[in-house]
């Protein structure tokens, strides 16, 4: 078995298993990312997000499985954030419907389940997102409508 497949095999087996996994991607992306595992395919995986300043979930999270450069299920009782969520009550929530074997599947299941998603280009601009509702998807590109905390509401 090649490496990549082992570490899928890993991921796959903690889908059912409540353990918290932390994700370190590739070098120039610097957060490592801790979470539960809810969907695992030969592109991506997909996280239930833990925020760990707030010891709470934060919605999904999917990576490509490209950009990820270890990981680390952390499987010890003694692992803080997971004796902190237990201590609160609060566990993952198992995988919406989203399609993890591609793209563009992946888009349009996360934009049929969610009425937001956000995109990160971290490798272009680390600081930076695109947060809204996907209007028109290609092949090769998408369209949002979106929204930013520059907006402001209109009134009537």
């Amino acid at each position: 078995m090649n490496k990549l497949n082992k570490w899928r095999s890993d991921l796959a087996a903690t889908l059912d298993g409540g353990q918290i996994v932390r994700i370190s991607r590739s070098p120039e992306i610097e957060d490592d990312i801790d979470g539960y595992a809810v969907g695992v395919s030969e592109l991506f995986v997909m996280l239930h997000a833990i925020e760990p300043n707030f010891i709470n979930l934060n919605g999904y999270i999917v990576l490509r499985n490209e950009d990820i450069g270890r990981y680390r299920v952390q499987d010890d009782g003694k692992f803080f954030l997971s004796r902190a969520l237990k201590l609160r009550g609060i566990e993952p929530v198992p995988q919406p419907k989203i399609d993890l074997s591609s793209f563009s599947g992946l888009l349009a299941s996360a934009a049929a389940c969610f009425s937001l998603i956000t995109i990160h280009r971290e490798l272009m601009n680390a600081d930076s997102c695109f947060i809204g509702r996907i209007q028109t998807m290609t092949s090769r590109t998408i369209t949002l409508e979106e929204i930013s905390p520059a907006d402001r509401a209109v009134s009537n």
